[in-house]
């Protein structure tokens, strides 16, 4: 019931709050893009979950604040997992400084709960975002590395071109995500998402987004889940 309360609570906030944005969010659902911008705090609350063997579903409860034009952090205040079974599933906070042109570094350090247990980690990531006026590219590297033993590294990448069909209203994106995990797993997996965002307000910036990552296309058994995610600021 206290997560269903917080969930409804969130959804009011994110809908009051598109009256008010000034930022322009990345397309895609992995990747990172611009800066937020200076004293500007965004709400940008994720939810995924997959179809089989059965329905479930898992929201992310981030927020960030640009401290100025090239700080930023954000913080995943909650990972919630709604259905089947309820519980809190782990945090991160991740502060990202701009270089120039959109040449981003990021440093993201959390820890989730599984099982019973908790795992930390630290993911060292690269940012760039290129945005034109008919294409807009997103591309993401990063790291993950276990800090206590759960586990080998995780070496990924973004790459997601995404298509203005009605520039600030209607944009298709196909992200591209390659990983390769390391040490004995020795494993490289292949995931694709393509999806929509629609925008709104004052240039298109309210963001509301649905993509369909489809993983394990290296493997034999392929699967398909859902991925939706808003973002507004002030």
């Amino acid at each position: 019931m206290k997560h269903r309360t917080g969930f409804l609570i969130l959804s009011a906030a994110v809908l009051c709050l598109l009256f008010s944005s000034r930022s322009v969010y990345p397309y895609s659902y992995s990747a990172w893009g611009s800066m937020t911008g200076a004293k500007t705090f965004a709400v940008n609350p994720f939810f995924y979950g997959g179809f089989d063997p059965e329905f479930s579903l898992t929201t992310e409860l981030v927020v960030g604040y640009g401290f100025s034009e090239v700080f930023d952090i954000y913080a995943d205040l909650a990972t919630l997992d709604l259905t089947p079974d309820s519980g809190y599933g782990g945090s991160w906070v991740m502060p990202r400084y701009d270089l120039g042109g959109n040449n981003i570094l990021a440093l993201q350090i959390g820890f989730y709960k599984e099982e019973g247990s908790t795992a930390s980690y630290i993911v060292p990531q690269y940012h760039l975002y290129k945005d034109g006026e008919i294409f807009t590219w997103e591309i993401n590297l990063g790291l993950n590395v276990p800090l206590d033993d759960a586990g080998s590294s995780l070496l990924y990448g973004v790459v997601a071109p995404v298509w203005k069909i009605v520039p600030n209203t209607l944009n298709l994106f196909l992200e591209i995500d390659p990983s390769y995990q390391m040490g004995d797993a020795d494993d490289f997996i292949l995931t694709l998402v393509p999806g929509l965002c629609l925008g709104f307000g004052n240039e298109g910036q309210h963001q509301f987004c649905l993509g369909f990552p489809v993983s394990d296309l290296t493997e034999n058994e392929v699967s398909t889940t859902y991925a939706a995610w808003f973002w507004t600021s002030f």
